[in-house]
């Protein structure tokens, strides 16, 4: 199966010389939680995270974490039998640290410990959570894994929303000298036909191409 995940343009070289994607962060900011020392990495289960996306109860979650994301979509597989693959509910974290103050009694915890320690529990294996995910309520579910990711197992989705969004509408032009940068036909052939697609913005980013070394001087200078 595939699962998904954010990371920025200017990463991906360290992801590909290092040989795929590594476990840096503690799943647990607790040193008194079982899994401070657990490094691991997160995804989503879906390439839109629509259970972040469309949510009730933490209507605020997906833009507040769309933020903090890189802008490029990956695509990784995974067995769902893997003994190191669970999913947690960032409900419990989402509730606690930005105080969102919903109705759901369960999410509430009067301490950092408490809300670590709920996030923890709510650790189940990723099969266990395919079989019953229409019966158990989770708000916010990711996936984790406890190990890294190889390279072999990893593709550039052709469906790149955020980055789309980032180009055409944001106007972040330096985000097509990253993907220049990476040397990816992949993601130049759908960037060159985004730009065939849309004139006007062809136009701009040909504007911003022949002032990028003066615009970043006056960067410089600053």
């Amino acid at each position: 199966m595939n699962i998904y995940h954010y990371i920025k343009l200017n990463n991906i070289v360290d992801m590909v010389s290092s040989g795929g994607l590594k476990t840096r962060r503690r799943f647990s900011r607790d040193p008194k939680n079982d899994f401070f020392d657990k490094a691991c990495l997160y995804f989503f289960l879906d390439k839109n995270a629509s259970n972040w996306s469309n949510n009730n109860e933490f209507t605020d979650a997906y833009k507040v974490l769309f933020d903090e994301l890189g802008e490029l979509l990956l695509e990784v597989e995974i067995n769902e039998n893997d003994k190191d693959a669970f999913v947690a509910d960032f409900g419990y974290i989402e509730n606690f640290e930005r105080g969102c103050n919903i109705k759901n009694d369960k999410f509430s915890s009067n301490s950092f410990e408490e809300s670590q320690n709920k996030y923890t529990k709510s650790l189940i294996p990723l099969k266990e959570y395919l079989l019953k995910k229409d019966h158990i309520d989770y708000s916010l579910p990711q996936v984790v894994v406890f190990h890294d990711i190889k390279l072999e197992n990893i593709k550039i989705s052709k469906d790149q929303e955020l980055l789309e969004k980032y180009i055409f509408y944001d106007k972040k032009f330096y985000l097509i000298d990253r993907i220049k940068a990476i040397h990816s036909s992949n993601l130049s052939n759908w960037l060159n036909n985004k730009l065939k697609e849309d004139k006007d913005l062809l136009k701009e980013y040909e504007l911003y191409e022949k002032h990028k070394e003066s615009f970043n001087d006056l960067l410089d200078l600053r």
